[in-house]
């Protein structure tokens, strides 16, 4: 479906704009506005039962906007308790509007707006606000500095969201910090559409999510044996791979089975599947660095045929851009190459391992990504890294790295559904707040 448009907003107009746009998804409808709420007291028990989701829209709220290098919005308890009782509203009405009273009930601004929404959940609310230019520009507004979120669940089951931003009247009472933040050190961020249309999320349990990509089918149901393990994209676009811990690999759209490590005595699991530059085959790389090459993709060597035994287990690897080689990459940083891949330099005495290795497509040089999110560079630019964010309260697992086409920028997967964006990677959606783990992130082409 097309993402929903809504006009840019300016601050403090002077009557109520109602607009209701289409929603990207079925499960989300939304509509974004600069307007006014409305206050009162809702029963404890219910504030206490909303109050996970919207912390965890908060940090959706706020990873976004620092990955987009604006600073986190802090909470403010009034601005909560008006868009609680805004999202109770709609939803004892079922019906979705702007709350005509807020520029009334918001007290202390110069600078209001209002984003509401329902769906069937806190990610796929936010996906679809983020997919909307709207409701995106008032997430990502560095104008407000204050944010009460709102959520209200209907019997039926169909959540209700409420979003109220505020930039506080000079000489307003400061609001505490709502938890520590890092300072914003990043790079300002240059997101560019044509630097990256879309990418695909794989889960180990077997889900797979597309954001900007299609949907080609996912691993469970098929001969592929969960948890999986890695996934690669061909560089058409028109399919994709999956591999398991075990070496199976299964194909969806156009993408081909060349074959697989089923039935070989391998020494330890698959980690990674890297996909060659035709399409048309693949390598599978396990743990203690051995590599199987499928199809077209050539057997360029592996740490057996150099003579390493790495104490420390392999965890991804990546082709070269001209695809006549590929890097190997350990937990302890530590970089192999093979065929025409150049050594541009590695890390040592981290405090967390390494956890994924990007490739630039300029040929230039690499990235590394550590598990707490840190991003090293080699012969590339720097474009941030999770810490540089400055957003509260991330201690999820980063997991993998990804390049852009440009090599000026990449996007970071954390393993409990968090896509952060960097330099000129595009924001596509992310899965957020998942039960299970995310293990890859494969842009398309």
């Amino acid at each position: 479906m097309p993402i929903p448009e809504v006009p840019d907003m300016v601050p403090a107009v002077p009557h109520a704009l109602r607009t209701r746009p289409r929603p990207r998804a079925l499960t989300a409808l939304l509509a974004a506005l600069l307007l006014a709420p409305l206050l009162a007291l809702l029963p404890a028990q219910r504030a206490e039962a909303a109050a996970p989701a919207e912390d965890a829209l908060l940090s959706m709220v706020n990873s976004a906007r620092g990955s987009a290098g604006v600073a986190p919005l802090v909470e403010a308890p009034d601005l909560t308790a008006i868009a609680r009782q805004w999202s109770s509203r709609m939803s004892a009405s079922n019906v979705l509007s702007h709350n005509p009273d807020l520029r009334t009930q918001v007290t202390s601004w110069t600078a209001i707006a209002e984003n509401v929404a329902y769906g069937t959940s806190i990610p796929s609310i936010h996906s679809a606000l983020m997919g909307s230019s709207g409701h995106r520009a008032n997430i990502l507004n560095g104008t407000y500095t204050q944010v009460g979120i709102g959520v209200w669940t209907a019997p039926s089951g169909r959540i209700w969201v409420t979003e109220v931003f505020r930039r506080p009247a000079p000489g307003a009472a400061p609001l505490p910090a709502a938890r520590p933040c890092a300072p914003a050190t990043n790079p300002k961020a240059t997101p560019d559409p044509l630097a990256g249309p879309g990418y695909w999320a794989l889960a180990r349990g077997g889900g797979l999510f597309t954001y900007g990509t299609r949907f080609f089918g996912a691993p469970s149901g098929t001969r592929l044996p969960v948890p999986a393990a890695a996934m690669a994209a061909r560089p058409q676009g028109d399919g994709y791979w999956v591999v398991g811990p075990g070496g199976a690999v299964q194909d969806f759209g156009g993408a081909r089975w060349h074959g697989d490590a089923r039935g070989l005595p391998l020494g330890a699991p698959v980690v990674s599947i890297v996909p060659t530059s035709t399409g048309g085959g693949y390598w599978l790389v396990t743990a203690d660095g051995g590599v199987f090459s499928y199809g077209d993709a050539p057997f360029r060597g592996s740490l057996g045929s150099i003579g390493v035994r790495s104490a420390s287990p392999v965890v991804d690897a990546a082709r070269t851009a001209s695809g006549k080689g590929y890097f190997v990459v350990t937990a302890n940083g530590a970089v192999f190459t093979f065929g025409d891949a150049a050594f541009k330099g590695t890390v040592n005495a981290l405090k967390d391992p390494v956890t994924s290795i990007a490739v630039s497509p300029t040929g230039a040089g690499y990235w590394l990504l550590a598990r707490d999110g840190g991003v090293f560079s080699f012969g590339v630019p720097y474009a941030g890294s999770i810490a540089g964010t400055g957003v509260c309260g991330v201690t999820d697992t980063a997991t993998e790295i990804v390049p852009t086409r440009t090599g000026r920028g990449y996007w970071v997967l954390a393993e409990r559904g968090g896509v952060f964006t960097f330099g000129d990677a595009p924001y596509r959606g992310a899965p957020g707040a998942l039960p299970d783990v995310l293990v890859d992130l494969v842009p398309l082409g």
